[in-house]
């Protein structure tokens, strides 16, 4: 018989990792993790996916994991 996991409480907005740096950097930081397999997840959404569940950043205190994908590969010009 299979075990079913109980579906897990994201954290609120005050316990989420602060970072005192924007999305664009968040993003670059963690894709460059993904790239060198310092995180070594399978998928690249997966991580943005659970980046977003947990950090937050002194602009946006919930981080999309749309925002972070589309950061990722177009840095603004101040994350390059």
């Amino acid at each position: 018989m299979e075990k079913v996991q109980s579906p897990q409480k994201k954290p609120t907005c005050e316990q989420k990792l602060r970072f005192s740096f924007a999305v664009d950097v968040l993003a670059i930081i963690f894709r460059a993790a993904k790239d060198t397999n310092v995180i070594t997840n399978k998928h690249k959404t997966e991580v943005y996916k659970n980046i977003s569940d947990l950090f937050r950043t002194p602009q946006s205190e919930i981080v999309s994991v749309n925002s972070l994908t589309k950061k990722s590969y177009l840095p603004e010009d101040r994350a390059k």
